[in-house]
């Protein structure tokens, strides 16, 4: 059967959704372009050290590191050994009074820190 339209008998109107406006966050309405910006960066860099998980830990031990003699340690140090520099910077660096980085997140901002 067709069906016919005129300006007395309308096509019936298919209800549309009707989005909701999203609502500005507060903090964010104070914050300049720049400040939204860093903390869309920080963010994003969050989410990326959390993908990268936690850090390796160093070749050579803390024990292995007392018991080297100075020789030793000369040669590695010559030779621009990474592995001996990583495990003094990880057990030594930044942290004399405690002797090494006490958590994974200290680790990784030193680790940051030295290549930025």
């Amino acid at each position: 059967m067709l069906k016919v339209y005129t300006k007395s008998h309308p096509p019936p109107v298919k209800p549309t959704l009707v989005q909701p406006e999203p609502k500005p966050d507060p903090l964010t309405a104070l914050l300049s372009p720049l400040q939204r910006d860093a903390l869309l960066l920080s963010e994003r860099l969050l989410s990326f050290l959390e993908v990268q998980g936690s850090p390796p830990k160093p070749k050579y031990t803390r024990e292995e590191i007392d018991k080297m003699s100075l020789a030793e340690s000369r040669r590695l140090l010559d030779s621009n050994d990474g592995d001996y520099a990583f495990a003094c910077e990880y057990y030594f660096g930044q942290n004399f009074d405690k002797g090494r980085c006490e958590t994974p997140q200290q680790l990784a901002a030193l680790m940051l820190a030295r290549f930025m």
